[in-house]
């Protein structure tokens, strides 16, 4: 009788379980499966809760992830928003023609106050 090692016995369900149809197995079939193939059922237990911790950590990621994102892009509109109003205002306040530099306002650089924001990814200099 032919004798296989971890991997090779990894490799080859890997390639079998490709073939089949197969999209999801209920947990009984799947400890059912590795009794009959000499597998401990205690140790397919602990595999399947390691797995289920990892979705959940999976999907904790994914969450803050979403909300840091939103967050961000809060926090851009609103920077937009009022920079707008401030250049409008700096527009109309007759001093467009005394400054040059498009992000000036009140006496501030808001190029800086933008590479700021933006962890130093853009910058206007004069």
């Amino acid at each position: 009788m032919t004798q296989y090692t971890r991997d090779e016995v990894e490799e080859i369900l890997r390639r079998a379980l490709e073939t089949q149809p197969l999209e999801t197995l209920s947990h009984e079939d799947l400890v059912a499966s590795a009794i009959e193939a000499g597998i401990d059922a205690d140790d397919v237990e602990a595999a399947a809760r390691q797995i289920e911790e990892e979705r959940e950590l999976l999907a904790e990621e994914e969450r803050i992830l979403t909300k840091r994102k939103r967050s961000f892009m809060q926090s851009i509109y609103t920077y937009v928003i009022v920079n707008s109003g401030l250049d409008i205002v700096y527009g109309y306040s007759g001093q467009s023609m005394q400054n040059k530099g498009f992000f000036k306002c009140a006496g501030r650089n808001w190029g800086n106050e933008f590479a700021y924001v933006t962890g130093g990814g853009a910058t206007f200099r004069e």
